[in-house]
This record gives structure tokens, sequence and C-alpha cells, in this order.
């Protein structure tokens, strides 16, 4: 078998952990960087008392599957269709809001998180997981193309020999390079800075239960966090000091693709600035800071995704 040829099939559950059937006609994933765990297990030691040394054997107590990747961050080239990765964001704990014929948005939710059934075909093996929930993370680096990076946590179910299937992708759209003619409205606590680099974590805790009377991928918390890198202003153009040590809170947004309907902005309402350090860019003066991604009062709105 060849370790290059995979096919990944993921559809949102009607029914938490029952098998939505996801085919390769309508629910295949373009991916990349993609690696799975087909059995990640929890152990326990027995912790023996024996009259000579050396393990014991563990007992398997939850047996999950574990698959991480990128997908690139382009919309859907159609105003008010979902991009083919809103699906993957509903699982990470975000709602999917198409308004009208314009736009299709994803902000977070607390409660009522839906779950992706996946396939993942390595060639002649597949690996079934059920009940998805995941993480993702959100990348923007110049002169590189910007992605969604997730992380999914599902309940185990069959592996069996079958032929990879034929994919269809149409729905993927090829992206476009970070870099200034592609990627525009950035400001950072209202200043138009020169960026960097600029990663989002949305960093949700998921946990495996397995109980008496069932058995689940639960989300149960969130506390998103990021990273980013400008080049240094002048204090009087912004003192991103004095508002690092006050714990400030602004907002930051950024728009990437130039081209309607494939645009992907991303809007963060109320960010703290942590720890703020010089670095040097080809011997530039730059600045990498931490993010604190803060909800306001109301809730659920600390990040807003919207394909445009």
């Amino acid at each position: 078998m060849n370790y290059r040829r995979k096919v990944i099939l993921s559809k949102i559950e009607s029914v938490y952990g029952t098998d939505s059937v996801p085919v390769a006609a309508t629910d295949a994933l373009l991916v990349r960087n993609c690696s799975i765990r087909p059995v990640a297990t929890e152990l326990v030691d027995r912790e023996l008392v024996k009259a000579y040394l050396g393990h014991d054997e563990q007992i398997p107590v939850t047996a999950g599957v574990a698959i991480d990747f990128e997908v690139e961050m382009v919309g859907s080239g159609v105003d008010g269709v979902a991009p083919a990765w809103g699906k993957l964001h509903r699982a990470c704990g975000f709602a999917e809001t198409i308004n009208g014929l314009v736009d299709v948005s994803y902000s977070p939710i607390s409660s009522g998180f839906e779950s992706l059934s996946k396939y993942y075909h390595q060639d002649g093996l597949l690996h079934k997981a059920l009940g998805n929930r995941g993480s993702l993370r959100m990348r923007m680096t110049p002169r590189q193309i910007p992605v969604f990076a997730f992380s999914f946590m599902g309940l185990k179910s069959t592996d069996t020999d079958i032929a990879l299937p034929a994919p269809t992708l149409t729905a993927w759209k090829s992206p476009v390079a970070v870099n200034n003619a592609n990627t525009s409205a950035f400001t950072l606590h209202g200043f138009a800075g020169k960026l960097y680099d600029f990663d989002i974590d949305l960093a949700a805790q998921l946990v495996h239960r397995n109980l008496v009377g069932g058995e689940d991928i639960s989300l149960t918390d969130r506390a998103p966090v990021g990273n980013i890198e400008i080049e240094v202003p002048t204090i009087a153009a912004k003192d991103f000091f004095t508002i690092a040590k006050n714990g400030t809170l602004g907002a930051l947004t950024i728009t990437h693709g130039i081209v309607a309907e494939f645009k992907v902005k991303i809007d963060l309402p109320a960010v703290q600035l942590i720890n703020p350090e010089y670095t040097d860019r080809d011997g530039t003066l730059a600045m990498k800071m931490g993010l604190r991604l803060v909800p306001t009062a109301a809730g659920n709105d600390e990040i807003k995704i919207t394909a445009l």
C-alpha cells in the first residue's frame, strides 16, 4: 500500500455517534499535512503485587481515533453558499449562519455542539470514526497559503479492507497566498500595521468520556489564544506597550482574498495583548505579542469567521 494515497470523507451526524455514511461524491475533504492515530487508547496499569520485577499489561479503558489536517482558507466561490470547510467548523463548536445571498459566517457556541462521521481511507484500508469533535487553529503568514488546522477526536468504529474511492473535490477552491495584494483591511487595536505573522488557536478542550450508559467526545471549554508579529511603529503612531501594560482590550480584523465569494474575513472584537518582545525581521525591528481572545458581555463572539 502507498503512504501518499489517502481519501478523507466527513459528514455531519443528525444523531450523535450514529454513522451519517459520508460518500466520496459529496463529502470528500481536500486536506494537507494529514496524520491519523487509528487507535488512540487510554490505558490503566493493573499494579499487581508480584514476586518478580517487570511490567504488568495495561487495560484499555477508552479507544478513539485522532485525525489532524489542514485545509486552505478560501471561500466557496458562490455568495451565500457555505464553504466546503464549513462543516468542519461546525464540529469544532461553531454555529453556521447563512446571510441570504451575501455571506456565511461562523461564530462560537457554548452548547448544542454538532459532530461528524469520518471515513479515513489509507490506500486499501478504511478507518471509521464516529462522533468526531475538534479544535482548530488559523494561520496567516506572508508568502504562504493561509490555512485552518484541525485536530479531531472520534469514537473508534470499524477497520476494514476496501478499495480507495474516487473523491469529487469541485467544492474546494484554489487559494491565494498571503501578501500585500491579496490580504487587506488588517488592523490591530485600530492601527493598520505591517503584519509578519498571525495565528489563532481555539484551544477547545475535548474529553473522551466512556461511562456506563454512554460514550462520547465532549467539548467542555475553549480558551482562544494566539500570537501576532508586526513591524514596530513609533509610540506616536501606536503605543502598544501601554496597551499591553494596562491590559486594554481592542479589536483585530483582517480580510484575505481579493475576489468576492472567495474572501475570508476574521474578526476578533476584544483582544488583549500579552508580553510584547522585539524580534529581528531581515534587519527590521519587529515585535511579537501573545493574544488573548475575550468574549463581550453577550458571549460567544470572541471569534467570527466570514466567507464573503
